[in-house]
């Protein structure tokens, strides 16, 4: 189901099993819905859903789910070549820059920035405005899977470089809400 007010570019790829919410924007080239990449894995999968204001720019690649519908959530930015593997969730306003690629089951914390060309392992989980910098690689071991929310990570395997106050100042995120937020992501685990 695409909204109407949604724009897809006819080059795009948008499997049937895709929701797209209103004012989204698909670019030139994208191909959303693709069965998840699982090996001996050939059905359509659960889907994708793409949330209101979602932008996902030239030759964006976006996974179905294999056993929950992979979600970009409001207001998301996916830059050029970026990539979002199956089952993976993108709460409301994650930047994910040119080239990075985010694998299966990941789960991106709102107002995260994920840098340009980083990569994460499947199943990490990266906190609400946390930056993850540019070509940044985060392994499964290294870090436990958890990135906190509000910090900033960089290198390979990615090491903690402490608090992201820049991006929480600019998202007007004061450090009591950031401690709200960390207790709230640390229990949903």
């Amino acid at each position: 189901m695409i909204h109407p007010s949604a724009y897809i570019h006819p080059t795009a790829v948008i499997y049937p099993n895709v929701r797209i919410d209103a004012n989204a924007y698909i670019g030139p080239l994208c191909v959303i819905g693709a069965p998840p990449e699982i090996t001996g894995t050939k059905d359509a999968g659960c889907g994708v859903f793409i949330s209101e204001g979602a932008r996902l720019e030239k030759l964006v690649t976006v996974d179905a789910g294999s056993k929950q519908i992979t979600h970009i959530g409001s207001n998301c930015m996916l830059m050029a070549h970026s990539h979002v593997g199956h089952d993976a969730t993108l709460y409301d306003r994650v930047t994910v820059s040119p080239g990075a690629k985010i694998g299966g089951h990941c789960q991106i914390g709102e107002g995260a920035y994920i840098g340009m060309n980083a990569t994460m392992h499947q199943f990490q989980r990266i906190g609400a405005y946390a930056l993850i910098g540019m070509g940044t690689v985060v392994p499964r071991q290294s870090i436990s899977h958890i990135i906190l929310p509000g910090t900033k990570w960089v290198g390979c395997p990615a090491r903690s470089l402490g608090m992201n106050t820049v991006g929480m100042d600019r998202a007007g995120i004061d450090r009591k809400e950031i401690d709200r937020l960390a207790l709230e992501f640390i229990c949903h685990e």
